[in-house]
């Protein structure tokens, strides 16, 4: 009796547990069928996406050869890290010789200049000199030619002073009758006569005196100066200081740019005989066909380089879905290559029609000829989604699935 009712009691706690998964699993069940019902009317789901990036051609400034290489295919480099190194000793030196040559030419003409100069300056203490010696001896002889003109008026003022007293007695004794009016006339006439002399002979000595001052100042009134006079030479050799000076002032600002472009120009040598290539931007090395030891010309591609932070990726959807799709959609990308990896994303190009033209030839992955009736969406990725380690080439070229919410 006892056992009956304790396995009665087993089999109704068994239907009970077993009620209770029947419940939750039809529970899951409708939750995944709403789910999917809600997926079908809310999302659009990629038939075929790849992430696909921009590739930049790394080519060689300098005709050379490459002696090192800092970078392979896969790398990932930062941006003006230097990716190979280019040799070429071959570079023209001909501006350096050139420009070598004008200097020196320069420096010597700037040497013979200061020679001139110095020539010059000597000859001016000279002059200075004879000026000087000339100045006082004018002095001198206006001086001299002074005091003569100073004897003579002495005497010539005595000679009219007496002239004077013979004149005022001679008027006397004619009033008296002592003398005639003819001794009185020449008596007169001999006074005139002296008064004459004296004013000439202090005009004259007025004249000296004013010439002796001039010649104290270096200036002359009485005669023109002479080329052979220190004062006209004195003038003549300053004028050709100041060009000299001029000439050499010019001179030694030509040598200085000449010595300016002369170090610009074995630089110039030096970066074409040494050239670096950098890399253009952060990112990962896409190929790299450069080899150390190879050959390369002016301009030639030896690489690409793919920009990580311009990534997107193409997807695939049947055109009767582009009513669903809007520009700024979020999009979820899921990878087939790699496990767990998704990344985020919003649509940023709608293009419909593929097959009817090429495009996507300056990409990395080229897209492929679709059927009319697919239509391409471009999904931009986040800035900071995940770059992958080195050598997965920030998930470029990898496939995966689209989900496009609504």
């Amino acid at each position: 009796m006892a056992k009956n009712e304790e396995s009665k009691m087993q089999g109704s706690s068994r239907s009970l547990v077993a009620n209770i998964v029947i419940v939750i699993v039809s529970v899951g069940l409708i939750a995944w069928a709403i789910r999917l019902v809600q997926l079908k009317f809310t999302s659009v789901a990629s038939l075929d996406a790849v992430v696909n990036g921009v590739v930049i051609d790394i080519k060689t400034p300098q005709e050379g050869i490459i002696t090192s290489l800092n970078a392979d295919t896969g790398s990932i480099i930062e941006k003006d890290s230097v990716l190979l190194s280019i040799k070429n000793d071959q570079v023209s030196n001909l501006q350096v010789k050139q420009t070598s040559s004008r200097l020196s030419s320069q420096q010597s003409q700037l040497a013979s200049a200061e020679g001139q100069l110095n020539q010059l300056l000597s000859l001016m203490e000279l002059l200075q000199a004879d000026n000087q010696n000339q100045k006082r001896l004018e002095v001198t002889e206006y001086s001299d030619r002074i005091e003569q003109f100073e004897s003579d008026l002495r005497g010539a003022i005595a000679r009219s002073q007496l002239a004077q007293v013979n004149y005022d007695r001679a008027v006397f004794l004619q009033k008296e009758g002592a003398y005639s009016q003819a001794v009185l006339d020449l008596a007169k006439a001999e006074l005139q006569a002296r008064k004459a002399e004296v004013e000439s002979l202090e005009a004259r000595r007025q004249s000296i005196l004013t010439n002796r001052e001039a010649a104290s100042i270096g200036l002359t009134l009485d005669r023109t100066r002479s080329n052979y006079d220190p004062r006209v030479r004195l003038e003549e050799v300053q004028l050709q200081i100041d060009n000299q000076q001029r000439t050499i002032s010019a001179l030694r600002q030509s040598i200085a740019d000449a010595k300016g472009e002369l170090i610009e120009a074995k630089a110039d040598v030096e970066r074409h005989r040494n050239v670096i290539v950098k890399a253009p931007v952060s990112g990962v090395i896409w190929k790299l066909d450069a080899r150390k030891g190879q050959l390369v010309r002016q301009e030639q591609s030896v690489g690409q380089m793919l920009d990580c932070s311009r990534r997107w990726v193409d997807v695939y959807v049947e055109e009767q879905s582009l009513e669903a799709i809007q520009i700024g959609m979020p999009a979820k990308i899921e990878l087939y290559g790699s496990r767990n990896l998704v990344l985020k994303g919003t649509v940023s190009l709608i293009r419909s029609g593929l097959g009817r033209f090429n495009a996507g030839e300056d990409v990395a992955i080229t897209i492929p000829q679709n059927l009319p009736r697919t239509t391409q969406i471009r999904v931009d990725l986040e800035r900071n989604s995940d770059l992958g380690a080195p050598n997965v080439f920030c998930y470029v070229g990898y496939t995966g699935k689209v989900t496009l919410n609504k």
